[in-house]
């Protein structure tokens, strides 16, 4: 089923206009990401979210994170290529 605005905006009610501004913005960056790129993102937030479900045990969670490119994705986050909520 489809999301459609409306049902977005009763999704976000209550939440602050600061959260919405980063959540924005954190939108914006992914859809800048070159689709291999992006594909790498969200297989390390699949990793995540299996740990997340308790699914995989830490240290198997910690092995695919690494696997995946966590490191190279951390890297580009500290040498300032990134910021979270899209300020950098």
């Amino acid at each position: 089923m489809k999301s459609t605005k409306s049902d977005l905006l009763d999704r976000l009610e209550g939440w602050n206009e600061e959260s919405i501004r980063l959540l924005t913005a954190m939108l914006e960056r992914i859809a800048e990401l070159p689709d291999a790129e992006l594909a790498k993102r969200l297989k390390l937030l699949a990793d995540w979210m299996q740990w997340e479900r308790g699914e995989l045990p830490p240290g198997r969670v910690m092995s695919n994170l690494k696997t995946h490119g966590l490191r190279e994705v951390l890297e580009g986050l500290g040498a300032g290529g990134e910021e979270p909520g899209g300020t950098g």
